[in-house]
């Protein structure tokens, strides 16, 4: 990684963020003359440090410092590689054009796939629902105040519990990539004392539905829902989706997983 260099000098302002020890390296910028100042630090510094937060968090790791320091030195190199979507010339709301559907996942009637990304103070939510044969039933996407991580993946499977019992659906499974809130609702105990109201009511709401299953998954077989959040995000879309908008997007997914 020519023109980058890992910091001492970054590490507690990086700790503090990542509310943790005491030895993580910054990613910095470095100039011309081979040295490193605080003007050249990098600005997406902090979503480096994040995403790397809640990779681990989602897999329910505690944070190591090697693994962040390894997942930040590839993020940075594959930094210039992001590409944002691009608007649809024909004014409909440009759905993902390739979503992957897990295929080796215990499948029922009606499937519900939750998740959520953190932009700032908000985490973006996404509900993505299909039939036992991978059709998309419902698409909805929708943006939130909240607290940390753990509270914006328990409003999106909260969010889930909603539309189950708005829509009457039966013999459903709601699939997570978060596994302390997966966890934590199957012992009844919340592990994140910021979230005990929403915490007992989405546990109330799993108890009222009728044959339904929790079930955490791992994050590669949920990139259909991780891809949507992160597009309504970058897209300030957060809506129900027509028919016609799902149409196009079953049109246009990827099925072999």
């Amino acid at each position: 990684m020519r023109g980058l260099r890992f910091s001492y000098g970054g590490l507690l302002e990086i700790y503090s963020r990542l509310g943790v020890g005491s030895n993580v390296f910054s990613v910095w910028r470095s100039g011309p003359w081979d040295f490193c100042s605080d003007s050249m630090v990098f600005s997406d510094n902090l979503d480096l440090v994040k995403w790397t937060r809640n990779s681990s968090f989602h897999e329910g790791h505690s944070l190591e410092v090697p693994k962040i320091q390894h997942e930040i030195s590839l993020l940075v190199a594959d930094w210039s590689l992001v590409v944002p979507p691009s608007l649809d010339q024909q004014g409909l709301v440009p759905i993902p054009d390739v979503v992957k559907v897990p295929r080796d996942v215990p499948w029922t009637d009606v499937n519900v796939f939750v998740d959520a990304v953190i932009r700032g103070e908000f985490g973006i939510i996404v509900v993505l629902v299909l039939d036992r044969s991978s059709s998309v039933i419902e698409v909805a996407t929708a943006k939130k105040k909240v607290s940390s991580p753990f509270v914006a993946e328990l409003a999106a499977i909260h969010w889930g519990c909603c539309r189950i019992l708005q829509m009457e659906w039966r013999n459903v499974s709601i699939f997570s990539d978060c596994q302390s809130v997966v966890n934590g609702l199957s012992a009844g105990f919340s592990p994140e004392w910021r979230a005990p109201g929403l915490f007992d009511i989405t546990l109330n709401l799993l108890k009222l539905l009728p044959r339904c299953q929790l079930q955490w998954i791992p994050r590669r077989l949920n990139s259909g829902a991780h891809d949507l959040a992160a597009w309504a995000a970058s897209n300030s879309c957060y809506k129900l989706f027509s028919p016609r908008e799902v149409a196009l997007f079953v049109a246009t997914m990827n099925f072999g997983v």
